[in-house]
């Protein structure tokens, strides 16, 4: 939106009462009006500007403006109230336009012009009316305020019709003197008559008048309204990108989240956004609308296309969509440009919670590792990242006792970092003590079954003895009931060796049964 000050800047002072020629050669008739000697120097001085006519510039009016000051040097004492009166109205005018126009000038002349108490009710009105719109040029606001407030209270009471110009004039001096609700009205009303002439086609669409219009309702809360004018704004001026951003805030602020995608969304299927930071705009409002999905289809697109650059902060963004929307693959893609853009280790650990996240263990392990030797982090995260790192490492392979070693040493650092808070080094020594709780498990039921081993290796083994001994004293032809094969089983198994506190047994012939219990139970 444009700045109220802007908006005050672009108003331009228009000078309707200009003294005609008809008139003037009216009371230059009427001796009793305006004096002889008076009328014939006004005359001399408004020859120079009928002569010229269209031509008329500021040689004219300064020659014109001459003859005036001379006639009240020459005959100041002896003029009537009326000549003063008409010539300073004459000078005003004059002064007003020559080049570059002197608005001092002008408003003294017509503050003196109204002074003399002698002019027609409808031209000291106009007067009134041309000194105010110069105190608003010479930025005295609240005697601008003031004798706009005294025009239209005499026209009103005279059953004239305030044109848009003077409310618009009106409600600009409010708003100079931050008076917003004194402002509300007239610029209502300003705009009302601005439409009606508008139609009546007197006067074309000032975008002025809706600008001071929208920022009167934006200072004084009235977003109900300021959405409907926003509306009616679109549609005459489809093309100031700004309107569509202000209709799409203002529903924002009404909570009307969907409404405000929506008229951004429409601005920007008709081509009226194509600007960064409103395209930006629109991916977030599909974030905030949970529909990542589309904003990063969005955002992606308008990358490729060069109408949003692939910035760090960017790319940020177009992550985020990706993993909002659970396409992690695509977020880690993204956030490894970024990463590789950063000065600190901010996004190597968000690309690691990424991996992490996708249960890529290994790749998550070494972006968090990327992190920390970047640097930039804050204990907490630093903290954190040792958290990650251990689970990572664990579920590499949770039956790998090199793997959970490693996840133990990160945990461990996680009470050791300072930043740490009580809840992170729980969590790590929670960590721990599972870890510790399976290899325990593990390590009780390998005695379990080492002990089963060394029980059921000595029943076989005495069993067998009694087979081979029966096998001995058996005559050739003699049947023992038993196999062959369960003999020489019997027979390699008496000539193998256990050992009692491994349960490894250990054949003739150099092959071995078993293995070491696990590092962690010896």
């Amino acid at each position: 939106m444009n700045s109220l000050k802007e908006i005050l800047a672009s108003l331009s002072l228009g000078m309707f009462f200009l003294f005609a020629s008809s008139d003037l050669m009216s009371a230059h008739a009427q001796s009793d009006t305006l004096s002889t000697g008076t009328a014939r120097e006004l005359t001399k001085a408004f020859e120079l500007i009928q002569a010229a006519g269209d031509n008329a510039g500021d040689p004219e009016f300064r020659q014109a403006i001459a003859i005036i000051e001379q006639l009240f040097r020459d005959r100041g004492d002896r003029m009537t109230p009326y000549d003063k009166a008409t010539s300073y109205e004459l000078l005003g005018n004059y002064k007003f336009q020559i080049q570059p126009p002197d608005y001092s000038g002008a408003l003294r002349a017509f503050e003196n012009a109204l002074a003399q108490n002698a002019l027609p009710e409808a031209r000291a009105t106009q007067i009134r009316y041309n000194i105010a719109q110069l105190y608003f040029q010479e930025e005295r606001y609240p005697e601008a305020r003031r004798f706009l407030q005294e025009f239209i209270r005499i026209q009103q009471n005279a059953g004239v019709s305030i044109n848009s110009n003077t409310w618009y004039l009106l409600a600009a001096a409010n708003t100079a003197l931050e008076d917003y609700r004194g402002a509300r009205s007239p610029m209502e009303n300003a705009l009302r008559a601005h439409e009606q002439e508008v139609a009546a086609g007197t006067t074309t669409r000032k975008k002025s008048y809706y600008d001071l219009m929208n920022a009167i309702y934006s200072q004084v809360g009235a977003n109900s309204e300021r959405g409907d004018l926003l509306v009616r704004m679109i549609s005459f001026f489809p093309e100031d990108t700004s309107y569509w951003t202000q209709l799409a805030g203002s529903y924002s602020q009404a909570g009307r989240d969907e409404d405000a995608a929506a008229v951004v969304e429409l601005a920007y299927k008709n081509g009226f956004i194509t600007d960064e930071t409103r395209i930006i705009q629109l991916v977030q409002y599909y974030s905030l609308l949970n529909n990542p999905y589309r904003g990063g289809v969005l955002l992606e697109r308008e990358m490729a296309a060069g109408n949003v650059q692939r910035t760090q902060k960017n790319l940020e963004l177009l992550a985020q969509m990706w993993n909002l929307a659970r396409e992690q693959k695509k977020a880690a893609a993204v956030l490894t440009e970024a990463a590789a853009m950063s000065a600190d280790g901010e996004l190597y650990y968000r690309l690691g919670q990424v991996y992490f996240a996708d249960e890529q263990w290994r790749e998550a392990e070494e972006n968090l590792n990327n992190a920390l030797n970047r640097g930039g982090l804050t204990g907490r995260q630093r903290a954190n990242i040792w958290l990650l790192i251990g689970n990572a490492r664990y579920n590499i392979d949770t039956n790998s006792p090199t793997q959970r070693a490693r996840a133990r040493e990160a945990w461990r650092r996680v009470g050791s970092t300072s930043g740490a808070t009580n809840a992170d080094r729980q969590a790590a020594a929670g960590w721990i003590n599972y870890v510790n709780a399976v290899e325990r498990t593990e390590c009780n039921q390998d005695t379990v079954e080492r002990t089963v081993k060394l029980d059921n290796y000595r029943k076989d083994r005495a069993s067998c003895e009694s087979i081979i001994a029966i096998a001995d004293r058996a005559d050739t032809d003699f049947s023992t009931g038993f196999s062959q094969e369960r003999i020489e089983q019997c027979r390699a198994l008496i000539s193998s060796v256990i050992d009692e506190d491994t349960s490894i047994i250990t054949y003739a012939d150099g092959t071995v049964d078993g293995e070491p219990a696990p590092g962690f139970c010896q």
